[in-house]
């Protein structure tokens, strides 16, 4: 009995060690015991506040996920770009332009998905790094979004219907509901049960034998990087109703933070490996963890460096997990 009851302890430490998602909803619950006797902190509308602040960066980080799976160090530094060019491209359609909302919702993630396609283009097709494609992409963009209303945000212009997504539903913003939950939903079935997901994940661990499999390894690619521009174009249009103003620096802030999210939900940045769970916890678990800390009064400051500190945990952990149970 001591025998099975120790290896039964072993099976369930390297669970938590090895599989991210596991050990990420362990973090989040000390993180909601710990904070958790404040008063105010576990109340549905402040947690459901957080989680709204950072709806944006689960969306990227959930196209980081979809782009860097596929392997080659493919990353899309440009994310955040799109978003402050989306969102300009909404300002102008629903604001100046006074198109009817649901074809300026349709213009807006047609111009994310057409700058993700751009880069899914050049790194796929003609076979530039993705690291120098989305950072050039990135000096496009965010200049372009500067310079096409003069820095000046669209506020006043935009249509009331906007405030409509971010209404308060029982304590959560409606943008979660309505948005954030339905592209979780829709980015799982993509990666797990569908030939496209298998592709994904085929080219990303190992791409020689995708190609000797006959597998479309440029096409699959290309698709990422659109899908990573079309939510893009998603996270503009919440960005936008959440601060009911279309600003042309929108998405300065986020493209890094959404980097840190998926590495922190596991997304190896070799590529094949990462899941939308893990992604899903990170977004959760780095949204507690700042409400919490801006809760007790800490500064953004503080806040950047206990991010950092989590991210330089976690690799060190890849690292001991890899050696101590041969995973990656």
């Amino acid at each position: 009995a001591p025998e099975r009851r120790d290896a039964l302890a072993w099976r369930l430490l390297r669970l938590v060690l090895v599989e991210r998602p596991v050990l990420l909803l362990v973090a989040l619950v000390v993180v909601l015991v710990y904070f958790g006797q404040y008063q105010g902190y576990l109340t549905l509308s402040f947690l459901g506040e957080q989680t709204a602040i950072s709806l944006e960066i689960g969306l990227l980080a959930l196209g980081q996920l979809i782009v860097i799976l596929t392997g080659r160090g493919a990353i899309d530094l440009s994310a955040g770009a799109m978003v402050s060019m989306s969102s300009m491209v909404f300002g102008f359609t629903a604001g100046a332009w006074h198109w009817p909302f649901a074809v300026a919702a349709l213009a807006t993630l047609a111009a994310g998905w057409l700058m993700g396609a751009m880069n899914g283009y050049l790194a796929a097709y003609i076979g530039f790094p993705a690291i120098i494609v989305t950072l050039a992409t990135w000096y496009i963009w965010r200049s372009v979004a500067l310079v096409v209303n003069d820095t000046k945000p669209f506020s006043a212009e935009l249509p009331p219907q906007i405030d409509d997504l971010v209404q308060t539903v029982g304590g959560v913003r409606l943008h979660l509901l309505v948005v954030f939950v339905p592209v979780v939903v829709l980015v799982w079935v993509l990666l797990n049960r569908t030939t496209y997901g298998r592709r994904v994940y085929g080219v990303g661990t190992n791409e020689t034998a995708a190609h000797f499999a006959r597998l479309r390894v440029a096409p699959t690619r290309f698709h990422a990087f659109a899908l990573s521009g079309l939510l893009a174009g998603i996270a503009a249009i919440t960005v936008t109703a959440f601060y009911h103003s279309a600003r042309p620096d929108a998405g300065d802030p986020m493209v890094l933070r959404a980097i840190t999210v998926a590495v922190l939900g596991g997304v190896a940045i070799s590529g094949g490996l990462g899941r939308v769970s893990g992604v899903v916890l990170a977004t959760l678990l780095v949204a507690f963890l700042n409400g919490g800390l801006t809760l007790l009064g800490v500064g953004s400051r503080y806040q950047f460096a206990a991010l950092g500190l989590l991210l330089v945990g976690s690799a060190l952990l890849n690292v001991w997990s890899q050696r101590r149970f041969g995973v990656e």
